[in-house]
């Protein structure tokens, strides 16, 4: 158990690295802002996700029908948040004075994207 649990930690890491070298990639191109983005968020969540399952998987195993469903509510987690910020790269585009309803638009989607992510975190704490 201390051997998995001692793995987790890389897990988060090595999702920050991910993060920090795409990051680096979107500064060398000269930080503009990439559509391919939405897709990077939902890969993120989803390595996440089954990284942290696999580890879970060295302790115990998990009874019939479960890994089905949690595999369906993974793939459908990384589906939201590619969506998600889909919708802030779309709400960021917009010049400055797109009015009220873009407001709103930007403040309902990173509300939703810091839901997504306080489910995400209730998920594996």
């Amino acid at each position: 158990m201390a051997q998995a649990s001692a793995l987790g930690p890389l897990v988060a890491v090595s999702l920050a690295l991910l993060g920090a070298e795409y990051a680096a990639l979107l500064q060398l191109r000269g930080g503009a802002l990439d559509g391919r983005a939405p897709l990077e968020a939902g890969g993120l969540l989803l390595a996440g996700e089954l990284g942290y399952w696999a580890l879970e998987l060295r302790l115990s195993s998990e009874p019939r029908g479960v890994p089905l469903r949690r595999a369906a509510t993974m793939v459908a987690l990384a589906i939201a948040a590619g969506v998600l910020a889909a919708l802030l790269l779309l709400v960021a585009t917009v010049p400055p004075g797109g009015g009220l309803v873009w407001d709103g638009l930007g403040v309902l989607a990173a509300a939703a994207a810091l839901g997504l992510a306080v489910t995400a975190v209730r998920r594996t704490g």
